[in-house]
């Protein structure tokens, strides 16, 4: 009886593991294909890509990439708009456009282009800095590794300045959607240069609103309490009444 559970647990060990590298197989093996130029022109205008000239936006943070030169790829969403901007290694606006996702997505720089994955559509849009969309190219497994890879990605190194960013969370919020984001360079010798500031737009509406809903049901719960108090006493009294009579 022993030997049979022990040949069981073998065997679904094995499937298993077989199943992982399988698994692990055709991740790897999953390649990109770059989509025709109908289906490419088709995407970019879905996009509604708009060159901004200036920039004065703030909004939730997604992600960042830094190229060789101390560039810095900013990836962020403001009111269900997406943006992707571009600063110097000195926090100078260089360039940027205002897009629609459908979905998550994450930039990272691709030479002097960048990459912009769209992990609904399992798509990569490769831009230029004039907001042209140079390829598109269509993924599987590895989009959503690589997108993972970038969100989670906090600190960078070009050249011999680190880069990172830095939030001051809410806790009773998601931390990308509310509190205070920057990013920062610093030099070898410490000193820090901030390259982008959110600051805390995002997050004090619902601060405000929160500060209501919770008084509102703090007012609404006190008199609740004492009704049912006051409820309680009149029926003990009403009770009392019935056993004297």
């Amino acid at each position: 009886m022993v030997l049979n559970r022990l040949k069981v647990c073998f065997n679904a060990i094995m499937l298993i593991s077989f199943l992982l590298i399988v698994g692990v197989f055709f991740a790897i093996s999953a390649k990109a294909e770059e989509v025709n130029e109908e289906r490419k022109d088709s995407v970019y205008q879905n996009l509604y890509v708009k060159p901004l000239k200036s920039f004065d936006y703030k909004g939730i943070f997604i992600n960042f990439d830094v190229n060789e030169n101390g560039d810095v790829i900013v990836a962020f969403e403001n009111d269900r708009k997406d943006y992707i901007v571009v600063f110097d290694k000195n926090g100078v606006f260089k360039y940027g456009y205002q897009f629609h996702s459908y979905g998550g997505f994450a930039v990272e720089w691709i030479g002097e282009n960048h990459n912009v994955i769209l992990l609904r559509e399992d798509l990569s849009v490769i831009m230029d800095s004039s907001a042209n969309c140079v390829a598109i190219y269509e993924y599987t497994s590895f989009n959503n590794t690589n997108y993972r890879k970038l969100i989670e990605s906090y600190k960078q190194v070009a050249g011999e300045d680190t880069f990172y960013y830095e939030r001051y969370p809410w806790l009773i919020f998601d931390e990308g959607s509310i509190g205070r984001f920057r990013i920062i360079r610093q030099s070898p010798d410490g000193a820090e240069k901030i390259i982008y500031d959110a600051g805390y737009q995002k997050g004090i509406f619902k601060i405000v609103f929160l500060i209501c809903f919770f008084t509102v049901a703090s007012i609404s719960m006190t008199r609740l309490i004492k009704k049912m108090i006051k409820d309680i006493k009149e029926n003990n009294q009403k009770a009392r009444k019935s056993v004297q009579e």
